[in-house]
């Protein structure tokens, strides 16, 4: 456009050498602030839509520092531009071989673990599992950072219930006897569920925990706490304690649960002095990693569960295998094409066929027809013989 055409639409003597230059510049850097904008904004969302992402079970080991892929996990979760993220207990080791874990040990994992998440930056909703609190002193750090728990979170139209499924010690002496796995909510927090749940409008419901306190038939999670999830709409419950598998999934009267976690365990040694037992270990380390997201639109929920570590962990390779459960294989449902007499698709041979097998030359083939000849004369031979002696008398 020229400049005359611009003075025409904008009111401006673009021939004015300052004014010109001043319009130009303004232009020029309203575009790069532009580009630059959209190279890190995230995606144009549709009206009343929302996604959220759910990690379990992303802690380290005893000596090992945090998980190993904790860098590919935050990679993975930017990718998948999440408004927010949720995890679900089981975030860093604790020290919960110690009767009283040491405090400055304690804030350093929280450090780090935080650190990394920093990256996404997006919110990030925690619940907290037997590795983070266990004693007075993991359970003072958690409260201070985090605050406490349950917890109602509303969001564009979606509600999420936080819960404590984990055991939290009064007062302040050492718990050398740990309380790991809960089996049942307690009351109050049964309480809690059905408080939340009634209170306000909501178009989604979700809740998060740290325990599977559904995975029994007669558990009292079924009765206790199901039957308000069901009235109320819930969508999903998600846990992150990896207990007997990595990952599990079942619906029932329309209500989601599942189990997805991380292991860092699976890439340490092998454990156990006897096949069995090594099965016996291996056996919630045989699932890929895993991680969910979320997405809402509208009166729609997405769920896609993400792997992490398919090819960059060593725990699923055919060495690993053989490592806990021996080279020995049912030989009865394997061949080997080479070691057949015949090649593979090959038909059965017929009557010559089999014949050249044996004699397997053509000089035993010539050799074999002369003394078929020579049997024939011979027998000639002596049949005229007979038959003139026979004459004779």
């Amino acid at each position: 456009m020229t400049a005359p055409a611009l003075d025409h639409l904008t009111g401006l003597d673009l021939n004015d050498t300052g004014t010109g230059r001043r319009l130009w510049r303004a232009c020029l850097v309203a575009t790069l602030a532009v580009a630059a904008g959209a190279s890190d904004a995230r995606p144009a969302q549709e009206p009343d839509e929302l996604s959220f992402v759910v990690i379990g079970h992303p802690r380290g080991g005893r000596d090992s520092g945090p998980h190993a892929r904790l860098a590919e996990l935050v990679a993975k979760v930017r990718a998948a531009r999440p408004d927010l993220v949720f995890i679900t207990g089981d975030m860093i080791w604790g020290s919960v071989e110690e009767p009283l874990a040491d405090s400055a040990r304690i804030a350093r994992e929280w450090t780090a673990f935080d650190s990394a998440l920093a990256t996404l930056g997006v919110p990030v909703q925690r619940v907290p599992g037997n590795h983070d609190i266990h004693d007075p002193v993991t359970r003072d750090i958690f409260r201070e950072r985090y605050g406490e728990y349950p917890r109602v979170l509303d969001r564009e139209g979606a509600r999420f219930l936080l819960l404590n499924t984990t055991y939290v010690p009064e007062g302040g002496e050492p718990t050398p006897v740990k309380r790991g796995k809960t089996v049942r909510l307690d009351s109050a927090q049964v309480a809690f569920v059905r408080d939340a749940l009634g209170a306000g409008e909501y178009r989604h419901a979700f809740v998060l925990a740290h325990h599977v306190l559904w995975w029994r038939e007669d558990a009292a999670w079924w009765t206790d706490v199901h039957p308000a999830l069901v009235e109320r709409g819930v969508r999903a419950v998600f846990a992150g304690d990896v207990g007997p598998t990595m990952y599990t999934h079942v619906e029932r009267d329309g209500v989601h649960y599942v189990r997805s976690t991380l292991n860092a365990i699976a890439d340490g040694p092998v454990r156990g002095s006897t096949p069995a037992a090594r099965a016996l270990w291996a056996i919630p380390t045989l699932q890929l990693e895993t991680f969910v997201h979320v997405t809402l639109r509208g009166d729609e929920v997405a769920y896609d569960v993400k792997t992490l570590g398919a090819l960059t962990s060593d725990a699923f390779s055919p060495d690993r295998w053989r490592e806990v459960f021996g080279p020995d294989r049912e030989e009865d449902g394997f061949y080997d094409p080479a070691a057949l007499d015949e090649p593979a698709g090959a038909t059965a041979p017929g009557v010559g066929g089999r014949i050249w097998d044996v004699i397997g030359s053509p000089k035993r083939m010539g050799a074999l027809g002369a003394a078929i000849a020579f049997a024939f004369a011979c027998g000639w031979v002596l049949g005229g013989a007979r038959t003139r002696r026979g004459r004779a008398t």
